[in-house]
């Protein structure tokens, strides 16, 4: 029997709900639908009563990092007597994840009433709402319902015509600008990092992370917010695999990248502080001895040195193996990634990668890149792999690696399918 605890990043999942209609006809959406626009977004909310205009809110966008400086901003705050509420994606094995409010999910009755709700107006208001809009306005309500103190939203693509650009934020923050969605943002970092910025508002304050320079930066704004930049966190810290240690502090979240977004968090913190927020800095601190952030560097329970990371873009993907690099880890890999995804440049960053072996595997969505596709890049760079052509025998393909280490990498989608497969969910605390 599987052994949980309060530290794990998963848990059992739970008996199946009925949610009803609501949940039913945000499933009918496209699950990875993407449409540039505020319109819908700005009247479903008008339509809900303003909802977004009943507390503060705290902005987060950038390539990679986003759910990380917001699990350590949420966890920090609510450490700190303060009620969050806090939305992210994607989700793992449920939609109610996106939407935690003082460290639970939102519960399923409120859920598929808010969405219920939604639903009926939109019809009255002859718009369709995406996948991410529904989510996006369901979370701004029942914020609204839950008398929150501070809200914190994490951007789902790029920014400008992102649907969480339609709130009016007392701070924005970006963590990075790196390459990926580049259909959607621009080819360049230029220009993604244009698109990016929009989320700043002027005479309001944007936090910057480590990697973003002054010189880089403003050239690229569009308005004139108060900018505030981060620097790297370098002094007296010691890097672990699954945990690092500043001034001998323990912090929960591992690598090297992790770091970074602790620093963007921390200037998001004093920013708030500036603005009247008690945050005391011992509370916020203790928060992160034992922060997890599900399918980052997480253990898979009932497995011996078996970890899930949703790494899916080059940048993400090369952190993760300079953390390998940096903690002597060198694990069998299982790696499967979306299609859409730059895949020649992940191949190369897969080829230096630390490793064993390396499986490929595919995910059941149609957005997976295929077994055969993958094997014909890997083969071109003369990397050496294997398929798991059938899930039925994951769990003894995985023990057949004794406890050597096992890392599953490439996609969040990736690490929701194997938690369902392991009946598991993430833990919301």
């Amino acid at each position: 029997m599987m052994d949980f605890h309060s530290a794990d990043c998963f848990i059992p999942a739970l008996p199946p709900v009925d949610f009803g209609k609501g949940l039913t006809q945000l499933s009918d959406r496209s699950f990875f639908g993407i449409k540039k626009g505020l319109h819908n977004t700005q009247t479903i909310l008008k339509a809900l009563g303003h909802p977004d205009r009943h507390y503060p809110i705290v902005l987060i966008g950038g390539t990679n990092g986003k759910g990380s400086t917001g699990s350590i901003l949420a966890h920090a705050c609510r450490a700190s007597g303060l009620k969050v509420g806090w939305t992210t994606s994607p989700h793992l094995t449920h939609p109610r994840e996106r939407i935690w409010i003082n460290g639970q999910y939102i519960a399923p009755p409120t859920f598929n009433r808010i969405l219920e709700t939604i639903f009926h107006k939109e019809k009255d208001l002859g718009i369709t709402l995406t996948y991410f809009e529904s989510i996006i306005a369901t979370a701004l309500q029942s914020f609204s319902e839950e008398h929150i103190d501070l809200a914190i939203v994490e951007v789902g693509m790029g920014g400008r015509w992102d649907a969480t650009n339609v709130t009016d934020p007392i701070l924005s923050v970006i963590t990075n600008v790196g390459l990926d969605h580049q259909q959607y943002l621009g080819h360049t970092r230029e220009l993604i990092g244009r698109e990016k910025l929009a989320i700043a508002r002027s005479h309001r304050s944007l936090v910057l992370g480590p990697s973003l320079s002054q010189d880089w930066v403003e050239p690229l704004l569009e308005c004139s917010p108060s900018v505030h930049f981060t620097s790297p966190l370098t002094t007296n810290v010691q890097l672990f695999w699954n945990h690092s240690l500043i001034d001998g502090q323990r912090f929960g979240l591992a690598g090297r990248h992790q770091l970074d977004n602790l620093a963007c968090a921390e200037g998001a913190l004093e920013c708030l502080r500036s603005m009247g927020f008690k945050l005391p800095h011992h509370l916020c601190k203790e928060s992160l001895a034992f922060l997890h952030w599900p399918g980052r560097l997480s253990a898979l329970p009932g497995f011996d040195n078996v970890w899930l990371d949703g790494a899916h873009n080059p940048e993400g993907l090369e952190a993760l193996r300079e953390h390998c690099i940096a903690t002597g880890m060198i694990p069998h890999l299982y790696f499967g990634v979306m299609k859409d995804k730059d895949l020649s440049a992940i191949v190369q960053v897969l080829k230096h990668f630390p490793h064993q072996s390396i499986t490929l595997l595919q995910g059941k969505a149609d957005r997976f890149a295929t077994l055969d596709n993958l094997g014909t890049l890997l083969s071109c760079a003369s990397i050496d792999y294997k398929n798991l052509s059938s899930w039925d025998g994951l769990e003894s393909h995985i023990k057949v690696h004794q406890g050597d280490p096992v890392l599953f990498l490439g996609s969040l989608y990736l690490v929701g399918e194997i938690l369902e497969h392991f009946d598991l969910m993430p833990n919301p605390e």
